[in-house]
């Protein structure tokens, strides 16, 4: 475990590189589900759309690369 007194939290992302990445998901998660949950079932093709836009717009700046089947 890692204890880390600071007041700056750009030393524990120094620390612990891995936690920044875990804030990072958890905010995406938390982006997509509270996108779901809004849905109401009207345009379909449209908000799913966008939804799907924004996720290859942060795959990209997280450096995800897709596979090629």
């Amino acid at each position: 475990m890692i204890y880390i007194q600071t007041n700056d939290p750009g030393d524990l992302f120094r620390e612990a590189p891995e936690y920044k990445r875990a804030i990072q998901a958890g905010k995406d998660a938390r982006h997509l589900w509270f996108a779901l949950r809004a849905w109401r079932g009207e345009d379909p093709e449209g908000y799913f759309g966008k939804l799907g836009s924004w996720a290859e717009k942060r795959m990209k700046e997280l450096g995800v690369h897709e596979e090629k089947m």
